[in-house]
């Protein structure tokens, strides 16, 4: 769904803003933003519309709650993906160095 769009290639792990898998993952996320704004919309309204008992304000509240964290996706996961990919080569070549270490005993 987007979340880390690194690719993966034979003993090499990459991440750039423009590649292909990116551009995808771009592309999900901007369609899952428009149904998570149209749903976030309908509850905040809910949460806007007087008359409501206690206890459906507090569920609404909860539920807007939950849809926050979507729009920090690309702060959270997207501005770290040089780093989960540097991480990935390095636990590669460990797993290889370990495996030969094995082989040698």
């Amino acid at each position: 769904m987007g979340v880390m769009p690194i690719e993966r290639e034979v003993g090499k792990t990459s991440y750039s803003w423009t590649s292909a898998t990116n551009m995808w993952a771009y592309f999900v996320f901007a369609a899952e933003t428009i149904f998570v704004s149209i749903v976030f919309k309908e509850r905040l309204y809910l949460v806007l519309k007087p008359g409501k008992r206690f206890d459906e304000y507090i569920y609404a509240i909860i539920f807007l709650s939950i849809l926050i964290p979507h729009f920090l996706l690309p702060i959270g996961a997207w501005t770290n993906g040089g780093e989960v990919a540097k991480f990935k080569n390095m636990w590669t070549k460990f797993q290889v160095t370990q495996s030969n270490f094995k082989t040698l005993l």
